[in-house]
């Protein structure tokens, strides 16, 4: 689809949903819903509400609702794994991106490397970090979807609540799901009067915090929110080299720093009980001064080939093993310290998203939905992967990846049905479109780079999906439901590779200009696959429900295009998930206890991981297998009292079966990758120049029978709070640990040159309630664990989980 086909497509869209305004409002002067009908807007769980919240006794546990399958429902009658976090939960627990969210969701894993949050639901998501592939755990904020590793940890403030779906979501979700979906919510305005909240927070590290949010109703049918947050705090890490190294200027922060800005607008209008509209507009800045990634430290042994062992290709340590980095020796080796020594460092984003949700009730209580949706998210990104001061290491590249701009368009229309009769369903269509380009710029910084050598390139892709999809549920008695919902799926992507290469001297002002740009590969991919979900759900009581079905999920492939200009790398083949689950979710004592018990069994076929590929001597998104996972998920809400409980735990399991032979790019020597070089024909001699070939036999592995990427086994978290009653007020302590089993970042998994250890988490705050007012006092990782929460540049670099953090949080509501 051309951009005037997108531009059409989207006209049309808005024009529908404008038409559908007018005329809906004009029809709702003299029109009512009957008592019986569906809301005009499904409700998201209230902000002071969450998994924990108590009654308005405060002996029993409220019930949550969710809108993880595009109607309001209560969790503990929802036919799915899901986990849903109010924002008062959010903000007690000091969690504040989608990355937090792993303290107390289980089987929920984010490789977190500056830029790029690659999110992994049970083991599968996104694995391949690169605008051409598109991730498996789809995020969306308030409907809209964010379709990169970018621009997905915008900041939670004046939160309603988030919603955690794990397994593909083949049905009802308007993405590529296989892994799961997070739902983020916003409160929306309200007819409630003047209210609103506006808290502060100061900590360690010169942590400065301030948001809030002010509710404006201006009359009985139109009503405003305004809602903002900025924070500043300095970075966990300290370049040393910045003020070390003579003639360099000290950068004005170090890399890994929070420097946010972030404003929503929200206006509700709401003429009748038959119609309302809602438009938000949200505007963030970020600029964590550069990714704060170190030299991965991880050595493995010499390989050996004919019994004679191979130079180690980065260097040794004193115990003879070989670093797995090549930048290894360049930095310290000290957690959270750096030796960047550049002052250029750099990481600015910025997004922008409009969001037009109308929601129109018809007589006999059907509820018709339009979302319109425009994105747009920049990036400017100045690294040195070199790790150490380009003014002093001779020919260390100088990383500038810039994407000017990202442009997200999407419609999506639905038809949702009452639910008091014994049918119910729910229909739509969707469409999204987004263009992304990439331009990449490597140069060596005090040196011209050697004639012919490729320093730069660029990829533009575009993506467009669009779906039909229908949802039926079925009452066969009075408490069993039979459940079947299809998709229809049509996908095509586009993507161009363009060569770049160095004219004259470098220049770091104006780069562009010293680039001579030729067009390279130009691939287009289509695919259009259903997928859904077929399922049988027994109520017998209102304190039991169970459920069991199939759903099948897809996340497209594509063609690989590199700037290296090489022959067309291998079709990217689409993933598919196949999963069998089976659950139980009870309210016991009488709703002093609610449980969820659940377990499930997923073939994982073709997945798309990134490893390196000998004919393009590249690292590159591929095919590289299948597997089977397996596993139980349970959680625990309990309330008795002033005592609140929140238990969460999950088991996984997996296994990946044949998988194609796999060369280990972290073992080559440089000069592989640098000249390009191919596998040697039979009787050719391997030579290390421009134009040589090269032996990979003794790098290359059978992977079959390891473990998924991003899959620890035992994930778990328990909260405990006890609320003290003084007078009309109240003391609340409250205690938090999360366990996360070890999990690796890579296929290559018997070195542990990509592994993340295990972590153990101890979180803890005081908080004391008096009226409108909330003092509270946190400390999170109160033993000040090291520990790994990404891994990133193939394993050549690290990225440390925060030290210990502690501060003092005031809020004030009215």
């Amino acid at each position: 689809m051309n951009r005037y086909r997108v531009v059409a497509a989207l006209s049309a869209a808005i024009g529908l949903s404008v038409l559908g305004t007018l005329s809906c409002a004009a029809w709702a002067q003299d029109a009512n819903a009957p008592a019986n009908s569906a809301p005009a807007a499904p409700p998201t769980a209230p902000a002071d509400q969450g998994p924990a919240a108590a009654a308005g006794s405060g002996n029993q546990l409220q019930e949550v609702v969710v809108t993880a399958e595009r109607r309001a429902t209560d969790v503990m009658s929802t036919a799915i794994s899901v986990d849903a976090v109010s924002g008062a939960a959010l903000s007690d627990k000091q969690m504040v991106t989608v990355s937090d969210l792993q303290l107390s969701v289980p089987d929920y894993q984010v490789n977190q490397t500056g830029l790029y949050d690659s999110i992994n639901i049970r083991g599968i998501g996104n694995n391949a970090i690169t605008p051409t592939i598109q991730p498996g755990v789809a995020v969306f904020h308030d409907g809209l979807l964010a379709p990169e590793t970018v621009g997905i940890d915008t900041p939670f403030y004046d939160i309603a609540d988030t919603e955690v779906l794990r397994g593909p979501q083949g049905t009802l979700v308007s993405a590529a799901s296989t892994g799961g979906s997070v739902q983020i919510n916003s409160n929306d305005p309200n007819f409630r009067g003047i209210n609103g909240y506006v808290e502060g927070l100061i900590g360690n590290y010169s942590d400065n915090k301030l948001d809030g949010a002010i509710n404006l109703p201006v009359n009985d049918t139109f009503a405003a929110r305004v809602a903002f947050n900025v924070e500043k705090r300095g970075s966990f890490y300290k370049d040393q080299g910045s003020v070390e190294d003579p003639g360099i200027t000290d950068p004005y922060s170090d890399p890994g720093q929070i420097d946010q800005e972030n404003v929503r607008l929200s206006f509700l209008w709401k003429p009748s009980d038959n119609y309302n509209l809602l438009l938000k507009i949200e505007d963030n800045y970020s600029n964590p001064g550069g990714q704060a990634g170190e030299p991965n430290q991880a050595t493995f042994a010499p390989i050996t080939s004919g019994g004679v062992a191979l130079p180690c290709p980065n260097g040794a340590n004193a115990a003879g093993r070989c670093y797995a980095s090549a930048y290894a020796t360049y930095g310290t080796g000290v957690p959270y310290l750096l030796n960047f020594q550049n002052p250029l460092l750099e990481d600015k984003q910025t997004e922008r998203r409009y969001n037009l949700d109308q929601h129109f009730t018809l007589p006999d209580g059907i509820v018709l939905r339009s979302l319109t949706g425009y994105q747009r998210f920049g990036s400017l990104e100045a690294e040195d992967f070199a790790y150490s001061s380009y003014t002093t290491v001779p020919n260390q590249p100088f990383y500038d990846n810039t994407g000017p701009h990202d442009d997200y368009y999407s419609e999506d229309l639905s038809i949702i049905s009452p639910t008091g009769g014994r049918l119910s369903y729910i229909a739509g269509a969707d469409w999204f479109y987004r263009y992304t380009p990439v331009e990449i710029w490597i140069a060596p910084t005090n040196a011209v780079p050697l004639p012919g050598l490729l320093v730069a390139g660029e990829i533009d892709a575009s993506a467009i999906t669009e779906g039909l999809f229908g949802n039926i549920d079925y009452k066969v008695t009075n408490t069993l439901t039979f459940d079947i919902g299809l998709r229809g799926n049509w996908d095509e992507f586009f993507n161009r590779g363009y060569n770049c290469t160095y004219i004259g001297a470098c220049n770091f002002t104006t780069p562009t200009a010293n680039i001579s740009y030729t067009p390279g590969n130009t691939r287009t991919f289509k695919d259009n696959p259903p997928t859904g979900k077929v399922g049988l759900n027994w109520q017998p009581s209102d304190a039991n429900f169970f459920y069991a079905f199939f759903a099948r999920g897809y996340k497209p492939g594509n063609y690989n295009t590199t700037a290296l200009g090489s022959a067309p790398a291998p079709e990217l083949k689409p993933e598919h998930v196949n999963d069998w689950e089976l659950g139980w979710k009870g309210k016991l004592l009488d709703n002093h206890l609610q449980m969820q018990l659940g377990g499930f069994y997923m073939n994982y076929q073709d997945m798309q991981f990134t490893e390196y590929y000998i004919p393009d001597a590249a690292s590159i998104p591929f095919n590289v297998g299948s597997s089977t996972i397996d596993g139980l998920e349970f959680s625990l809400t309990g309330k008795f009292g002033g005592f609140g409980t929140d238990v969460n735990a999950a088991y996984l399991h997996s296994r990946i079966g044949d998988v194609p032979a796999q060369v280990a790019s972290y073992q080559l020597p440089g000069y592989v990758t640098q000249f390009a070089q191919k596998q040697c024909a039979g009787g050719e001699a391997p030579s290390p120049t421009p134009g040589g070939c090269f032996d990979f036999a003794p790098y290359t592995y059978n992977l079959s029978g390891e473990v998924n990427p991003y899959s620890p086994k035992l994930t778990a978290s328990i909260d405990l709070t006890y609320t003290i009653a003084l007078g009309n007020d109240e003391l609340t302590p409250r205690v938090s640990f999360s366990h996360t089993d070890k999990q690796y970042g890579s296929l290559f998994q018997t070195d542990n040159t990509q592994i993340m250890g295990a972590r153990n988490l101890l979180d803890a705050a005081l908080t004391f309630n008096a009226g409108p007012w909330e003092l509270q006092v946190f400390g999170n990782n109160l033993t000040n664990q090291f520990y790994l929460d990404g891994i990133g540049g193939g394993g050549s670099e690290v990225y440390y989980g925060a030290p210990r953090t502690f501060g003092l949080h005031a809020r004030r509501d009215f």
